[in-house]
């Protein structure tokens, strides 16, 4: 029986937990398992007042569904579709009668509600879905250019759901006037550059991605923008020079993914994200990326 009240108590706090975290991926299904174990919990409980026993390995196995539930229940996105809260508050009506009385060692006696007519609670049939209502939520964070060339920067974005956008920006903090252009190969209009064997590089971009997250907790994102990269060499006369076949400047494409790898509460909004930028033809570069949402 105390096996019994502590498995009402863990329902309560399941409960509490659905109507926290009501969020519209998989809910259906969500509701449906749920009103499922409720509905053996009941049966349960009838038996335990007639004198009958419920089997060690049973109750076992009921408390792994709820934890199951429960990690479900904190991978979904979105919120409950108002026919779906509508259905919660059903099943929360017929099943959480839940008294507890104070007792050493025990939180309290289970009850469930049964409905009238047959002493056992009725299976909930879910309305029909309305539309979803979404969860805004920010983003804010920071960037960085890895290969081949050093960049640092910022994001900031905005979430409605599973969509949204974040404008991100960075550079390596330098610049470079030139006074004229040469090639890799060291030819110029003129001739040759003679390098004394300095060079400068600057590296700027910034962009305006798309996010969309089929599932938690992966999201894909893609954008366009402005992106440079600047590459000089010094003469020896002092004078810089750009190399043109390895300096690029034009319409940037970013694509990637955002990752949440912690899925536990207070953590699973930390984000790291992994992608690319690619100038056309010409340059491609990779960026790593860590966030929070909030």
């Amino acid at each position: 029986m105390g096996r019994f009240c502590k498995y009402g108590v863990a329902l309560l706090l399941l409960l509490q937990c659905l109507f926290a975290a009501a969020q519209s991926g998989g809910w259906n299904d969500a509701l449906d398992r749920y009103d499922q174990i409720c509905r053996r919990c009941a049966q349960w409980r009838t038996r335990l007042s007639q004198g009958e026993s419920v089997p060690k390995d049973s109750l076992s196995t009921m408390l792994r569904e709820l934890s199951d539930l429960k990690t479900q229940l904190q991978g979904t996105l979105g919120e409950m579709t108002p026919g779906q809260r509508r259905r919660f508050e059903a099943i929360r009506d017929a099943y959480a009668g839940i008294e507890a009385e104070p007792d050493p060692g025990i939180l309290g006696e289970v009850s469930l509600q049964a409905d009238a007519s047959s002493g056992t609670p009725a299976i909930l049939s879910p309305p029909a879905a309305s539309a979803p209502a979404r969860r805004h939520h920010w983003m804010a964070g920071a960037v960085a250019g890895v290969i081949p060339d050093r960049s640092y920067g910022i994001l900031a974005g905005y979430g409605y759901g599973c969509i949204g956008f974040f404008v991100k920006a960075r550079s390596n903090f330098r610049t470079r006037a030139f006074a004229y252009d040469c090639r890799s190969d060291g030819t110029t209009e003129d001739g040759y550059v003679w390098t004394d064997g300095s060079t400068s590089l600057s590296r700027h971009q910034i962009t305006l991605d798309l996010f969309y997250t089929p599932w938690k907790p992966l999201s894909l994102y893609l954008g366009g923008g402005y992106g440079a990269r600047t590459l000089c060499w010094r003469d020896t006369s002092g004078q810089w020079a750009r190399v043109s076949d390895r300096s690029f400047r034009g319409f940037a494409l970013d694509f990637g993914v955002l990752v949440r790898p912690v899925q536990r509460e207070g953590w699973d909004s930390l984000t790291l994200l992994l992608g690319g930028s690619w100038i056309p033809a010409r340059y491609i570069d990779g960026e790593i990326g860590i966030a929070w949402i909030f």
